[in-house]
């Protein structure tokens, strides 16, 4: 990259520019306002110093450049809230406080990075934002893969942005239809298959009307079947004959309905492991890996954490400033919700009623953690009803379990307005325990 680097002070300048040259990067150094003001060229990134010469003087040197490079990154010793406002509304990028260090500075490079390349690979790291190596790494490979139709099985915990990756490799891709989402945990079997495939009026109770299915709203496009491992083992099998044969038959139908369609599908659970249990095919497997992407959870992928907070922070209309200890809660927190959970987070504290944030404000969830640590600390003292203990020595331990996990999942599932993924993560539970366990309560409920 071509790198401006407006700053007076020598020793500054040396850290500075030692590390950006030897990262391979060209850099013109000025060392003054009239210094600027007298070039013309137009830069790639560039790092400004507010408190060049006299105070807060670079806010002029960032009007100045705004139009000649395309990230501007400003550095002071302040950190007043009004400093950072003015500086993002006068068009800077990022906004760092001295004294930084190489980490910082990488984290950033790799930032502008995503945004200065005009590639087709930046153009897809553009949409589906990250600067850890390993996992850009795997991006370029990917993207051999998304000119084809080949299908694609993307891995990874809740929250790390799967149905994103999806929808950006099917943007990038040379297909001339929809990209058509499917969520599998959001339905009943009848009403999944329905969805899936579609139906013809009277197939079913409540079909007044006939219903054009998912796979033939992919025709020439997309299908992403999300939380795949929730489909129900006969419905694995129609969907493996649809893939194979690029037909398939609408529920209550005898004609055959064609569509040539891609299939990106995505799952948080192991599906080696639902295999040998016997929960998943392993046919409909070897078809739908046929590129295998994993997505890693957030707290191994520290320099995005970094770059998320900073991305939520330049976004958002708003300008508070984040205290040195806030920002550092942020970054060791463990993130279970992942990107989700952190864009949450930021979002509530750009509205809080104040504009600057120390620890104190965030309210995360190691306090729960915490009291969960305690409880099992003291799990003597817990008051269990004796008609539990008479129920596990009548039925035995495993028995009275059960029967606990089925009332809690039960009465979850209806507060949740009996959503399977909202339910699910709530308790901890990978789709396929889930299913699992409602099994036992429709049989339980029949039984009565």
């Amino acid at each position: 990259m071509k790198i401006l680097v407006l700053e007076d002070d020598q020793f500054v300048q040396r850290v500075l520019i030692s590390y950006l040259k030897e990262k391979g990067h060209q850099v013109s150094l000025f060392s003054s306002f009239k210094e600027l003001r007298n070039n013309k060229e137009s830069f790639d990134l560039a790092f400004i110093d507010l408190d060049l010469e006299e105070n807060l003087i670079g806010l002029k040197a960032l009007e100045l450049i705004v139009a000649r490079a395309k990230y501007k990154v400003v550095f002071s010793g302040h950190d007043e809230f009004e400093i950072i406002a003015k500086a993002y509304e006068l068009g800077a990028d990022d906004f760092i406080t001295k004294p930084f260090d190489r980490v910082s500075i990488s984290s950033l490079l790799k930032r502008a990075s995503i945004l200065i390349n005009g590639s087709r690979s930046s153009y897809i790291l553009k949409d589906f934002k990250t600067t850890d190596e390993s996992l850009m790494a795997q991006i370029m490979e990917l993207e051999t893969y998304i000119s084809s139709k080949s299908p694609i099985l993307l891995l990874g915990p809740t929250g790390v942005g799967k149905t994103t990756l999806a929808e950006v490799i099917h943007k990038n891709s040379d297909l001339s239809g929809k990209f058509v989402h499917v969520n599998c945990s959001e339905f009943s079997e009848q009403l999944l298959e329905s969805e899936i495939f579609g139906h013809v009026k009277g197939a079913f109770t409540g079909a007044d009307q006939d219903k054009v299915g998912k796979l033939k709203l992919a025709d020439n496009g997309t299908l992403f079947l999300d939380e795949l491992s929730s489909m129900p083992e006969y419905l694995q099998n129609k969907l493996l004959k649809a893939i194979e044969k690029k037909s398939f038959y609408p529920v209550g139908s005898d004609r055959e309905v064609k569509s040539d369609f891609r299939v990106i599908s995505a799952t948080c659970d192991p599906l080696d492991e639902l295999i040998e249990k016997g929960s998943f095919r392993s046919d409909l497997y070897y078809r739908l890996s046929g590129y295998t992407f994993v997505v890693p959870a957030l707290v191994n992928r520290k320099s995005d954490v970094d770059y998320f907070i900073h991305d939520e922070l330049a976004k958002s209309k708003r300008k508070i400033h984040l205290k040195e200890d806030a920002y550092e809660e942020l970054l060791n927190y463990s993130w279970p919700g992942n990107i989700r959970e952190l864009v949450h987070v930021m979002e509530k504290i750009l509205h809080m009623n104040k504009g600057v944030i120390s620890k104190e404000d965030l309210h995360l969830e190691r306090e729960v953690q915490k009291e969960k640590i305690d409880l099992h600390s003291k799990i003597d003292q817990l008051n269990v009803p004796p008609q539990f203990l008479d129920y596990a020595k009548e039925n035995g331990l495993r028995d009275l379990v059960e029967k606990i996990e089925e009332f809690v999942l039960y009465h979850s599932f209806k507060y949740n307005d009996e959503k399977v993924r909202r339910t699910a993560d709530e308790l901890g539970l990978s789709t396929n325990s889930f299913y699992k366990i409602m099994k036992r309560v429709k049989q339980s409920l029949e039984d009565k």
